[in-house]
């Protein structure tokens, strides 16, 4: 561990945090897997990416941001 990593850590824990969420490209299968993987978070994690504090998305990506935010 590095000199003075437990302090930055120490101070993480105070700290306010955002959340961001990236989308890629891919089409149809990209659409498809998004969709899988953002289902698994939700189960198996408990978050739900509509909780997000940014979405961004770029091709199916930025497909998929309209439904995350449409179904806020």
């Amino acid at each position: 561990m590095a000199p003075g990593h437990a302090a930055d850590d120490a101070a993480d824990v105070q700290r306010p945090r955002s959340v961001g969420l990236v989308l890629g490209a891919g089409g149809g299968s990209g659409w498809a897997w998004m969709v899988g993987c953002l289902g698994a978070l939700a189960e198996v994690a408990g978050w739900d990416a509509r909780s997000a504090d940014l979405i961004i998305g770029t091709s199916a990506g930025g497909c998929q941001h309209v439904s995350e935010v449409a179904a806020r």
